[in-house]
């Protein structure tokens, strides 16, 4: 999944580079309209190399100065500039907030987690989930765990815990965190069921959510902290 944030990455800096060389455009040709009004109107006769050039009777044209030939083309193609210019600066500024990075991602998902404790008797499972900012796992997760709690949004309980911070110390030791990322799964009555560890499967985590909303036996069982002891968050 990182590789849909380097391509962003990579896109608004494509867009960067587009940018500036318009602006160059753009510039170019503002100072060519400058210059060129700076020359007055010139005529020119047809006959003006004959001796009897005053007498010959040819018609004199108007010729402009080369640099006002194509105004109109001009004045649309500086118009096009500055409107996809204005375009690509909107789109490069807020390109960064439609695409956060996979730490953007858990950080978010971590300020936005209710309280523990004030979640258990709500009457719904939960899923607690440990990340680090070293973790690549967790990064590689962070943006299957955010679809995760948008489609679940209102029916589970997510937490997610920073396990590299000392101040979650009693929280890891509770849940017996021992890898990163850790997946705890939690009944709708507080009993931690089993957890998973390491890059699990978007797939794995939505049969083990529709199992706890359905009240079943988790189709994936994998790491045993309590060694088949049933144990409650409250404890």
């Amino acid at each position: 999944q990182n590789w849909v944030y380097i391509a962003a990455m990579k896109f608004q800096t494509s867009f960067a580079i587009i940018l500036l060389n318009l602006s160059k455009i753009s510039s170019f040709v503002s100072n060519r309209r400058i210059i060129s009004q700076s020359f007055p109107r010139i005529k020119i006769s047809r006959c003006q190399n004959k001796p009897e050039a005053s007498n010959c009777g040819c018609e004199e044209e108007t010729s402009k100065n080369p640099f006002f030939k194509g105004d109109r083309t001009k004045n649309k193609l500086t118009a096009a500039t500055s409107v996809l210019a204005s375009a690509l600066v909107f789109a490069s500024t807020h390109l960064s907030a439609i695409v956060e990075s996979p730490l953007d991602l858990l950080h978010g998902m971590e300020k936005d987690s209710p309280n523990l404790h004030d979640v258990m008797n709500n009457g719904k499972p939960t899923m607690i989930d440990f990340y680090a900012d070293w973790c690549e796992n967790c990064k590689a997760m962070a943006p299957s765990l955010k679809k995760i709690e948008e489609k679940y949004n209102g029916r589970v309980n997510f937490v997610v815990i920073d396990g590299g911070n000392e101040k979650n110390s009693e929280l890891i030791n509770k849940f017996k965190v021992d890898g990163i990322p850790h997946m705890a799964f939690v009944t709708q009555s507080g009993d931690i069921v089993t957890s998973l560890i390491g890059n699990v499967p978007k797939k794995v985590l939505d049969a083990e959510l529709e199992a706890l909303l359905e009240k079943r036996d988790l189709p994936y069982i994998g790491y045993d902290a309590f060694e088949g002891k049933n144990q409650k968050i409250s404890e």
